[in-house]
């Protein structure tokens, strides 16, 4: 059924008409200084996140870089306290595992140094608990013994989701 795909493609849409309808505003540096404080109050952001959003404002470069500057000294934006939440969140609560949540954070410019701690803060039971329930939930409709294409399916499912490749064999053997 088209009914995810027509929703991603509603949600494109609209995306683009509150970018168009920014566009044609004008924002003073302060104004977007203001907004980007309350964008940070309410969730973590990466600096890249807002940098974008001061180019889609259209922002001069100079008044870009003392807006940053200002957020980064009164640590509204902090890129390594951003990844630790990032890969906590999404490793606890969409199950993503640690390639996935690597490759996001790389998306969005974070430091290599900043991925690495973050990626190390996650806790290891807990992961191999989160994969194990994923894989469970995903295998709970396919017929016992499973068949090679199901762990096929289900091997390539788990590397989807970010999760080593001896992790999900691991956890693939003691679902049989």
């Amino acid at each position: 059924c088209g009914i995810p795909r027509l929703q991603r493609q509603l949600a494109l849409c609209y995306s683009h008409m509150a970018a168009v309808r920014t566009q044609n505003k004008t924002i003073s540096p302060q104004q977007a200084l203001e907004r980007l404080e309350t964008l940070c109050a309410k969730a973590e952001r990466c600096s890249w996140e807002l940098q974008r959003k001061l180019i889609l404002w259209k922002i001069e470069t100079e008044d870009a870089a003392e807006i940053m500057d200002s957020l980064h000294r009164r640590r509204f934006v902090d890129d390594a306290r951003f990844a630790r939440a990032f890969a906590r969140d999404k490793s606890r609560f969409q199950g993503w595992g640690r390639r996935k949540i690597e490759n996001e954070l790389r998306l969005r410019r974070i430091p290599a140094p900043a991925i690495a701690e973050a990626i190390s803060e996650v806790d290891q039971q807990d992961y191999t608990d989160k994969a194990a329930a994923v894989l469970a939930r995903k295998a709970a409709g396919m017929e016992r013994p499973l068949s090679y294409a199901d762990r096929t399916k289900l091997m390539r499912f788990m590397l989807t989701r970010g999760y080593e490749a001896s992790l999900a064999a691991e956890l693939l053997r003691q679902l049989q």
